[in-house]
């Protein structure tokens, strides 16, 4: 749950988005391998435009939570937290 508080901050200090960096920082800050971070952020990127909004986060949560898919964003984006 802290990793989602942490990201709700971000998405407050940034004008409802999160950024390649921002989201690397975060991500590194946990422990995240940086292939897997450039990854996990071009999977929540649906639109391409270089910035995660709040609504393409939650989707990815949403699948993550919600679907049986292994293969879906949320699985890939969350699974290895």
């Amino acid at each position: 749950m802290a990793r989602t508080g942490v990201c709700a901050v971000e998405f407050a200090a940034d004008g409802g988005v999160i950024t390649r960096t921002e989201f690397a920082r975060l991500q590194s800050a946990l422990g995240r391998p940086r292939g897997e971070i450039d990854a996990a952020f071009d999977a929540l990127d649906r639109d391409q435009d270089g910035r995660v909004s709040r609504e393409e986060y939650v989707a990815a949560w949403e699948s993550y939570l919600l679907s049986d898919n292994p293969n879906s964003t949320g699985a890939r984006v969350f699974a290895g937290l």
